[in-house]
């Protein structure tokens, strides 16, 4: 449960709210299963419910690191584009500072404010420090090692040497970047592969649980 809140706040979400949420959708089930045991008795198909819920309880909390993945993607994808501009305009004669500054009005809210701080640091200290601290919000070392070789441009004043690494580093990285993603859209749509299985599998049960009430019953009668 320690990791489940670990990842919920780092989505930025109220792990009290999501246990409510959690609370409230397992109520669902013991209602489903306590109206079961009044219409039919102590019976097979109070099964039903409880494998239904132990299928929604792994849904559910499996979906925060699916959440954290797909966040993840999307900000090693927005790093990829934001920065291939970045190349351009480095190669276009602008500095390293003015270069992030000009593309402020292309990147999302979260970009902004991560780039926005990396701006500020930058005036007030000249070391490699806000470059590591940006890089620090990705999970992924490449990240580090990219800006890292933007701050050596920033400190070697743009020499060709550094460049080349900047660009060497943010290639592999894009290409990396671009392969996790295509991974990531098949894996998907294998788990959506596996929906139909899970809801034949769910039949499968529910056929079997009457099945076996009818024999009961011929088993009565005889």
């Amino acid at each position: 449960m320690k990791g489940i809140k670990e990842a919920v706040l780092k989505l930025g979400l109220n792990p009290q709210k999501e246990l409510l949420w959690y609370v409230v959708f397992s109520l669902q089930f013991v209602i489903g299963g306590v109206g079961m045991w009044f219409l039919l008795g102590p019976s097979y198909y109070l099964l039903i419910p409880v494998f239904a819920w132990c299928v929604f309880t792994y849904f559910y909390l499996s979906r925060y690191s699916r959440m954290i993945k797909k966040k993840q993607d999307r900000m090693n994808e927005e790093f990829v584009r934001f920065f291939t501009f970045f190349s351009i305009f480095i190669h276009n004669g602008y500095n390293v500072y003015t270069a992030l500054r000009e593309l402020l009005p292309f990147s999302s809210d979260d970009m902004r404010e991560r780039l926005e701080r990396l701006l500020s640091s930058i005036e007030s200290d000249k070391s490699v420090t806000p470059f590591v601290a940006f890089a620090e919000e990705y999970e992924d070392i490449a990240v580090k090692q990219v800006m890292v070789s933007i701050y050596q441009i920033v400190e070697e004043g743009g020499g060709d040497a550094y460049l080349r690494q900047f660009e060497r580093l943010f290639g592999h990285f894009s290409d990396q970047s671009h392969q996790l993603i295509r991974e990531a859209k098949a894996n998907r749509l294998q788990t959506l592969g596996l929906m139909p299985l899970a809801g034949s599998a769910i039949a499968m049960i529910a056929l079997s649980l009457v099945l076996m009430r009818i024999m009961e019953g011929s088993t009565y009668v005889l």
